[in-house]
């Protein structure tokens, strides 16, 4: 998957009924986590990893899962996108393609009809390990700079480079014990995947183990679809807003809101090397719900809006490998820049935020 493609796939992430809020959700109920984990940690052959399955894809049709590895697309080798690609180009002709793949089960072959498979995939190498998180530090989030006021800010949007296509809107606040983040995104370039212009709001309620997570979509319109519940053991939120700890483990990790992870980054020990361990509850990329850290990087200069400032970087990193989510905060905690793995989002005014930008995705 391309940066741009992850960036828009994040911005885009679609909400999934995971479970009611007074229920617990479970981490794994298919085992796909399990397998798609297992093989980010031990790849069992070399070749593209399936990380997501479309519901109604041929993939789905022929029981390829995540967690599986394409090895070879009609004889030929596939390490990476641009060889499955060429592959899949030079063989359109043919009346049925064979896949080899390499799961849980073993190696096996299923025949497709060329042209799209309905799968996210990421290059793997037998018994390289994608990535591994930082180990989990003792981690307290200061929420003390939300007591004096929300945070209410304005961002110009960019799919690639500096063209300003859009805009984000994001208003933190503490409101009656819950943190509630209201984020307002538009711009040109979404109408492929359906959306240029939504509206959503995350709610967090503070209190014991375990807290409930809620979101909802204004924009395209839902009812609170998706909750979560942190695991118990696990604390990351006090009822006080305060310096409160925070306790992870790799086995005991919290489930987050895709929405409150930037503005959890914000409040992060701003001390190189705390990490945050959590498994992300919104889907988008295939990879929702796969072991994630907020890892505090260190303080740098950084250009946003065409000016260079100090600031402190936070990053969001997957067991993919992947980092999506790059954050750099100012004092109080306000991201000036956000790359989400290819679009840009650099703090500025309303009135430059909005500048030049059509009616169709002004603020609604």
């Amino acid at each position: 998957m391309s940066r741009t493609a992850l960036a828009i796939a994040l911005v885009l992430a679609a909400v999934l009924p995971l479970a009611g809020q007074d229920e617990p959700m479970p981490v794994d109920p298919t085992g796909a986590l399990l397998r798609l984990e297992t093989a980010f940690l031990d790849p069992p052959a070399t070749g593209l990893l399936i990380t997501n399955v479309g519901p109604e894809s041929q993939a789905a049709e022929a029981g390829i899962e995540a967690g599986d590895v394409l090895v070879s697309y009609g004889g030929r080798a596939v390490t990476d996108l641009d060889a499955l690609n060429r592959a899949k180009e030079d063989l359109a002709g043919e009346e049925t393609v064979e896949l080899t793949l390499t799961g849980p089960g073993g190696e096996r072959t299923v025949t497709l009809r060329p042209g799209p498979i309905g799968v996210n995939c990421q290059p793997v190498a037998k018994g390289v390990p994608a990535a591994s998180l930082p180990t989990p530090t003792v981690t307290g989030f200061d929420f003390t700079q939300l007591a004096k006021g929300p945070f209410d800010d304005w961002y110009a949007f960019s799919l690639d480079g500096e063209e300003k296509v859009g805009f984000e809107h994001a208003r933190l606040a503490l409101t009656l014990g819950k943190l509630v983040l209201r984020r307002e995104v538009a711009f040109d370039g979404g109408e492929q995947f359906g959306v240029n212009h939504f509206d959503v709001t995350a709610i967090a309620v503070a209190g014991p183990p375990p807290d409930v997570f809620a979101v909802k979509f204004a924009s395209p319109p839902s009812d609170f679809l998706a909750s979560g519940r942190a695991l118990p053991g696990s604390r990351w939120l006090d009822r006080r807003f305060g310096a409160e700890t925070v306790l992870t483990h790799p086995s005991d990790l919290p489930r987050i809101p895709t929405y409150l992870v930037e503005s959890l980054a914000a409040f992060l020990p701003r001390e190189p090397g705390a990490c945050f361990r959590f498994r992300p509850i919104t889907e988008g990329t295939g990879l929702a719900g796969i072991r994630s850290a907020l890892v505090a990087v260190g303080e740098e200069e950084v250009r946003a809006g065409g000016e260079v400032a100090r600031a402190f970087r936070v990053e969001w990193r997957l067991l993919s490998g992947a980092v999506a989510g790059t954050y750099w905060l100012d004092g109080p905690g306000h991201a000036l820049l956000v790359d989400y793995g290819g679009a840009m989002a650099w703090r500025t005014t309303r009135e430059k935020a909005l500048e030049g930008l059509p009616p169709s995705i002004r603020p609604r």
